[in-house]
């Protein structure tokens, strides 16, 4: 599951390189957690087995000089010739202090990814102590209020459950995405998308909410550890890539057996 949850987070933060709003920039982690350093080899594996994406979003360019700049960065080099013109790799910068609000106040639009290491005596033992001081300190150092991603297994979700739904509904975050990236929710209409009300680092107003709900806070999705589906949010080949998203977008505008089946063939089988 490291290696699977490393491969879902580099396909999340260089899809469309970068340039989306809710596009992962933090990746908070216990400082004791035993598996950290696998985790990030893991990271920064398929950071460079992901072919990019152009570049294209205007100042872009200098964000990234920015970050690559920065102490501790490191540019990710890929497995093949870069793709596009004037193509930005990835960057990844570990070790970066709660602190340091030059870097965390900086929305990057690019494709970097920052470690911010937590220290926490009993993350393993208290579990939910660690979720809460963890975002409670992410929070009132980091800047932007719209996407929270949360990995947690289901064994310890289920253990915990009233103290997490209490947890998760506390958390001033616009999108909550428990095990799944919370880019989804823009794919539903019936959920809110939008920064949580009254936090205006990143914008006010929502769009959604088909249903019509009465001031909704935030939406959250909620996925189990391990699913099957995944296999669609992970690196993979530019030509599975278009395969798998133009029968997804064939699905969506026209759910049925088939199109659902053959949906299932390019996840499953790339064909």
């Amino acid at each position: 599951n490291v290696d699977k949850h490393a491969s879902a987070l580099a396909f999340a933060k260089l899809a469309n390189n970068g340039h989306i709003c809710a596009s992962p920039q933090v990746v908070v982690l216990p400082k004791d957690w035993v598996y950290r350093d696998e985790f990030i080899d893991r990271l920064r594996f398929w950071l460079a087995q992901h072919p990019g994406s152009a570049p294209f979003y205007p100042g872009s360019d200098k964000s990234h000089a920015y970050f690559q700049g920065q102490e501790n960065a490191e540019i990710i080099e890929g497995t093949s010739p870069d793709n596009f013109p004037n193509q930005q790799r990835p960057i990844l910068i570990r070790n970066v202090s709660i602190d340091n609000q030059d870097l965390l106040s900086r929305e990057a639009w690019c494709p970097v990814l920052m470690e911010l290491p937590i220290e926490y005596e009993r993350s393993e033992e208290d579990p939910m102590g660690y979720l809460e001081y963890a975002v409670r300190r992410v929070e009132t150092k980091s800047y932007g209020s719209l996407g929270l991603g949360i990995l947690i297994n289901d064994k310890t979700m289920k253990k915990n459950q009233q103290q997490f739904d209490n947890l998760v509904a506390s958390f001033p975050f616009g999108i909550v995405g428990i095990n799944i990236w919370p880019l989804f929710v823009n794919s539903m209409s019936m959920l809110k998308w939008g920064a949580f009300p009254g936090y205006t680092a990143s914008g006010q107003g929502s769009i959604g909410n088909a249903n019509l709900y009465r001031k909704p806070e935030k939406a959250i999705l909620t996925a189990p550890f391990s699913y099957l589906p995944r296999k669609s949010v992970e690196v993979m080949s530019p030509r599975k890539a278009g395969l798998l998203f133009s029968r997804m977008t064939k699905y969506k505008l026209k759910p049925n057996l088939t199109t659902q089946a053959a949906l299932f063939a390019a996840v499953l089988l790339g064909i």
